[in-house]
């Protein structure tokens, strides 16, 4: 399987599988009724081990099955919440879906919190469903997102920061003072830093390297540090 290989909508993809392990799918593609593997849209077919979808430079986000994204809390009732995904419609969290939470015990959510949420379900026929817990029922950094700041970046440079090939956070870190950052695959991003202008850097360096290739990170923030008097 070619990972570059660029498909369109409709397109039947061939995957065989690979030393026993169950293939799992994707934004962008769906099992049909006979069980075969269909693209939902244009894009260019990625992988990751035994797991495969569509990269493309849609702007709205769709959700898929465990992926992590950054929501906003705008409203909730005695059990849910419904947060903003950038999705066609909000997604519904519910209050037991917190680590160590009961029906006594809620976590503290206020309307217009920052919520790192990783996604329960997501099906075009359904409301997306969300939770604040991994596979193993613990936090391990998904909740509300305290203090920082949150800004949006295109779905497709979301992912490529969250590969892990790709260096630039890692290269950054190097060079600046320590910082925390949450990166959503539904392209948005929660940075908390020491001052305002690291946290303008970092926003700046980030979406200028939108247009930079993945080999040309290291000569990238080296012309940053070079143009920016941060570490003076």
């Amino acid at each position: 399987m070619i990972p570059s290989l660029k498909i369109l909508p409709g397109d039947e993809i061939e995957i065989k599988r690979k030393d026993g392990k169950e293939i799992v799918i994707g934004p962008g593609l769906r099992k049909d009724n006979q069980n075969s593997i269909v693209s939902m849209k244009c894009g260019v077919l990625k992988k990751k081990e035994n797991f495969f979808w569509l990269e493309s430079h849609q702007k709205r986000y769709i959700p898929a099955r465990n992926e992590y994204v950054i929501g906003i809390a705008v409203s909730k009732s005695a059990e849910t919440i419904k947060v903003d995904i950038g999705s066609s419609e909000y997604a519904s969290l519910s209050f037991l879906a917190f680590e160590n939470a009961t029906k006594r015990n809620k976590p503290n959510v206020e309307i217009g919190d920052l919520l790192y949420c990783r996604v329960l379900t997501g099906n075009k026929d359904m409301e997306p469903e969300l939770v604040c817990i991994d596979a193993n029922g613990k936090s391990n950094g998904l909740g509300v997102l305290k203090d920082g700041f949150m800004f949006k970046v295109d779905l497709e440079l979301a992912r490529r920061l969250l590969a892990g090939s790709n260096q630039l956070l890692r290269q950054l870190s190097k060079h600046v003072p320590p910082f925390e950052i949450t990166i959503g695959l539904n392209g948005r991003i929660w940075i908390k830093t020491n001052s305002c202008k690291q946290t303008v850097f970092l926003v700046e360096a980030i979406n200028q390297y939108a247009a930079i290739a993945d080999l040309e990170t290291e000569n990238f923030i080296k012309n940053l540090l070079k143009k920016d008097n941060l570490l003076e």
